[in-house]
Parts: C-alpha cells; sequence; structure tokens
C-alpha cells in the first residue's frame, strides 16, 4: 500500500498490478489493511465478453509470436481455415492458449503434435484450464460452484443459497449467510458472473467451459453428485442434472447416474411429493 500511495503522488508514474478476482477477493477478505481500501475506482475488470474477434486474433497472435514455435509452424497460422475455429470457439481463454503451447514445450517427447489441433482439443476440454482454479478456492466457494450445476441456466440468489444450506446440511458440516456471501464475492467475475432479471439478482457460470468442466468434475466424484441429488429441494434441479449427462465431455456423469438410479427416483419422488404438497397447502 505505501507504494501504491507513493506512485499516486507522482502524476507521470503509473502502478499496474494483474490479478485475478478471485484471489483479489481473497485477499481482502483476509488482510485487513486491504479490505480498508476502496479499490473499485482503480479496478478495471477485463472479461471474455470484451474479447472481440480482433481482440481475441490479435491475443492468439501474441502468443504465438513470443512462443518457441519455428517460423514455419507460426506460418501455419496464417491460414483462417486454422486460426477461426480458436478465435471463435466458445471456449476460447488466452490463459488456456498459453497452458497448450506451454504443454507442447514441457513434453518429453521429441516430435510436437499438431499445435493448431492441440489447441482445439484444450478447448473442447476444459478441464486443465479450471482445474487449478478449482484447487485454490475455499471449500464453501468449491461447493457453491458444484451447487450451480443443478440450476439449467441460472438461479436466483434466494434459490441458490437455499440449496447451498441444503448442500452443505447434506454433507454434515455447518453453513451460514455470511460463508455464502464471502464465497459469491470470491467467486464473481471469475467462475460465476451476478446480473439481475426482472429486479432480481441471478447467478450463472461465468462462461460455458465452466459448466462443461463442473460435467467432468462431479461426474468423477460420485461423493458429491450422491449430495448434490439427495440435497436437491426441488424437481427442477434433478432434472437440470439428468439433462446435463449427454455430451462428448459428460459421459461419466451420465454412467454415475446410471449407477445412481435408485437414489435419483427417491430425489424425484421426494421433490415432487413437496411440489404437491405446497400446492396443497397454497390453496387451504
Amino acid at each position: 500500500m505505501k507504494i501504491i500511495r507513493r506512485i499516486n503522488k507522482h502524476p507521470s508514474k503509473r502502478f499496474i498490478l494483474t490479478t485475478r478476482e478471485y484471489i483479489l477477493a481473497q485477499a481482502k477478505q483476509k488482510y485487513e489493511r486491504l479490505s480498508g481500501e476502496d479499490f473499485n475506482p482503480l479496478t478495471c475488470v477485463l472479461t471474455l465478453d470484451n474479447y472481440t474477434p480482433l481482440i481475441r486474433a490479435e491475443i492468439l497472435y501474441n502468443h504465438l509470436y513470443f512462443s518457441e514455435l519455428t517460423r514455419e509452424e507460426k506460418a501455419q497460422f496464417a491460414e483462417p481455415r486454422v486460426y477461426l475455429p480458436i478465435i471463435e470457439h466458445r471456449n476460447f481463454n488466452p490463459r488456456l492458449i498459453d497452458y497448450s503451447l506451454r504443454l507442447m514445450f514441457s513434453s518429453e517427447d521429441e516430435a510436437l503434435p499438431d499445435v493448431a489441433q492441440a489447441m482445439l482439443e484444450n478447448l473442447n476440454n476444459p478441464r486443465r484450464l479450471w482445474e487449478h482454479i478449482d484447487n485454490q478456492l475455499d471449500q464453501e466457494s468449491v461447493d457453491i460452484v458444484t451447487v450451480l450445476f443443478s440450476f439449467t441456466r441460472e438461479a436466483t440468489v434466494d434459490e441458490l443459497e437455499r440449496a447451498f444450506h441444503s448442500y452443505i446440511a447434506q454433507s454434515g458440516r455447518a453453513s451460514s449467510h455470511r460463508k455464502f456471501l464471502q464465497s459469491l464475492k470470491v467467486l464473481d467475475n471469475t467462475m460465476i458472473r451476478i446480473g439481475s432479471d426482472s429486479g432480481n439478482s441471478t447467478i450463472a457460470y461465468h462462461s460455458p467451459s465452466i459448466r462443461d468442466y463442473m460435467s467432468l468434475y462431479i461426474g468423477e466424484n460420485r461423493d458429491k453428485l450422491l449430495t448434490l441429488i439427495r440435497s436437491a429441494l426441488v424437481f427442477s434441479q434433478v432434472n437440470a442434472i439428468a439433462t446435463q449427462s449427454t455430451g462428448p465431455t459428460r459421459a461419466a456423469l451420465y454412467v454415475q447416474l446410471r449407477q445412481a438410479a435408485k437414489e435419483v427416483e427417491a430425489a424425484v419422488r421426494r421433490t415432487l411429493e413437496v411440489s404437491r404438497m405446497g400446492v396443497r397447502l397454497s390453496l387451504r
């Protein structure tokens, strides 16, 4: 903070610090000196929505230019048929482009794979991109991202919080409104996006690739899947989990759901019964 204040006194100097939004949020919660500072006027958040096709192409070019690829390998990307599928991909992310290039040169194999094809494979399979972020999050934040998978597109803050507390209770742990709000602050603009619909605050995954990753994550963690099914409060949650089990990256989730058929059936019966009871009560 002393450095920032010192530079702020010099009109000819600028101090630019780049970080991920959730890391800054966690730091402000943990360190009192940071929590007392108002960074909002000084903060610029870049999201994938800000990346036009031209910006995406420039990002790809920049990574390729400074990479260890040969001139011949770089020249391949001058062809529209090569670079367009990459920059137009729904999961395009600068970190994944950078990671793809680094991974190629860290391999012990002498022969490099097809660079463009390798990038597309990483974009199609987002696991490598989000796995390291997931490992840095606190448990409550991981729980929120997991519970959000039980909503097809988005959930209101109230809906997600009720589902979150039910999930935590099913896990045998304690939760609180404060922990929920703290985790939302950590996740906002990185793993989730908080918006508004008809005056209600809504929460959705920040990009489609995160939902793809969560389908892999939940599909490979049977305990989390069972907890999610058993903690579902409404039928739409169970239905959302089931309808998201199809696709090239969701085979593991489909298999797990087939094996947990009795659990799914019990959850369907329970949530439909709760719905019918709610209807009867409202008619009285």
